[in-house]
């Protein structure tokens, strides 16, 4: 007869079974040796070719020793997440329900009486077995999970409910969270049929969460920032995920605001920018002018939103700055940037100008502002005055768009000061003039 192939996730049983069983002295000794007794036909041989074995038994332990009990959970988990290879797999995966099992297991892990190190380590598990469903489950698993079950709705509320500290407790769950980001938007952006109406609402609910763990609060009271680097680059690979999906589906005629409540928070934005490395410092602005942004309550959003114009003309400058000291000088006395240097400035600055432009347009209808907001005022117009030198080759769109962001400026300035919200007319002249000096010397 023919003899019937073995699947990957069943051979990876009898793979760990095998190095179990001739180890009396294994914490699972007991449990694998129970199951192989408990099958009386054929002689008590392998039974469960076609069906998951043994998982249900030991990932819902009844084992009264809680120590064991979790040792067979973690023993499930490894052989869901190293087993599971191929679309046979996941049918016997789905076939016990395993994948809703691991959805509802992370409630029941934050109640267990264990270390903080013990809770990290099955957050980890439960999450790396999820990837390797969406990684290797096929079509099905995607349906099931994402389409069916709302899979990218359930990870936004493990980022809400409890806090995003609670749910990942250290660094390596935090990555293995933004790895399931990353295979999750990619999965629904290359599959049409698993998009939902709510799609946008469900991809921006992950927004702020992911761009958070660019600054974990760990992050700002150590000196020790090469630990964090594989969460920062798994960090910017999901945003990267999520921008391109945005992306396409604005493209598609799917559309949404630049300025959304559950996009990017404002103020965490601008940390972001002000703790992150130079080396990366512009790919990550880069994304954050590419993602939606939520604005803060009316009274600081003056403040948040002339802060990160600021940080952000910054980030431009500096750029600018370094692609011509990286450059070969010519006969000319000035180092000239190759057309490839040029036109990824021109890139970066029509982005950034874009979201400034956003920004300022919200800025300039702010009924209140502080009375120190004509000299904040000021401080931007010097900072994009100083980009101007660095737009004189750029393109005619980048050039409208830093027109438009002096001029929004200038107007909102004068209309505050004429509705008594702030400055003085002294305060508008002095503005004015600034400007004119400005452009007679810039």
């Amino acid at each position: 007869g023919i003899v019937p192939r073995i699947l990957p996730i069943v051979a990876n049983f009898l793979a760990r079974a095998a190095l179990v069983i001739s180890r009396p002295d294994d914490a699972m000794y007991v449990s694998i040796n129970r199951y192989f007794l408990k099958s009386e036909s054929e002689h008590g041989a392998f039974q469960d070719m076609h069906r998951l074995p043994a998982f249900i038994a030991l990932f819902c332990s009844a084992s009264e020793d809680s120590e064991q009990s979790r040792n067979e959970r973690i023993w499930a988990l490894h052989l869901l997440r190293d087993g599971l290879l191929d679309t046979s797999c996941y049918r016997l995966v789905a076939a016990c329900h395993a994948p809703e099992l691991l959805l509802s297991s992370f409630e029941n892990v934050r109640l267990l009486q264990i270390s903080d190190d013990s809770r990290a380590t099955e957050y980890c598990l439960l999450l790396e077995s999820i990837n390797a469903i969406i990684d290797h489950g096929g079509y099905g698993a995607h349906r099931d999970l994402i389409k069916r079950q709302g899979l990218i709705s359930w990870m936004r509320t493990l980022c809400t409910s409890p806090s995003l500290t609670e749910s990942f407790p250290n660094l390596k769950t935090r990555v293995s969270f933004c790895n399931l980001v990353k295979s999750l938007i990619r999965i629904t952006s290359c599959t049409p049929q698993l998009r939902s109406p709510l799609l946008v609402l469900e991809v921006c609910g992950l927004i702020e969460p992911v761009t958070s763990l660019l600054c974990p609060l760990e992050r700002r009271t150590t000196t020790e920032g090469k630990k964090f680097q594989s969460l920062i680059q798994s960090s910017l690979d999901a945003l990267d995920e999520i921008a391109m999906l945005l992306s396409k589906l604005k493209d598609e005629g799917i559309k949404y605001s630049e300025v959304h409540p559950l996009g990017a928070a404002l103020t965490t934005s601008l940390e972001v920018l002000h703790c992150t490395d130079t080396s990366i410092q512009i790919k990550v602005l880069e994304l954050i002018c590419k993602l939606p942004t939520s604005l803060p309550p009316t009274d600081l959003l003056h403040d948040a939103i002339l802060s990160f114009v600021a940080a952000s003309l910054d980030c431009c400058k500096e750029y600018s700055t370094g692609c011509h000291h990286t450059t070969t000088t010519t006969s000319s006395s000035l180092p000239t940037p190759p057309p490839c240097v040029v036109q990824g400035a021109n890139n970066l600055f029509n982005l950034v100008l874009q979201r400034i432009l956003v920004l300022l347009k919200h800025y300039k209808d702010i009924s209140f502002a502080p009375p120190s907001s004509s000299s904040d005022t000021k401080h931007v117009l010097q900072k994009l005055f100083l980009l101007k030198g660095c737009l004189d080759s750029s393109e005619g769109e980048v050039q409208n768009l830093w027109q438009e962001c002096i001029a929004i400026l200038v107007k909102s300035n004068g209309e505050n000061g004429e509705n008594g919200n702030h400055g003085s007319e002294e305060d508008n002249c002095d503005l004015k003039n600034f400007i004119l000096k400005e452009i007679a010397f810039g």
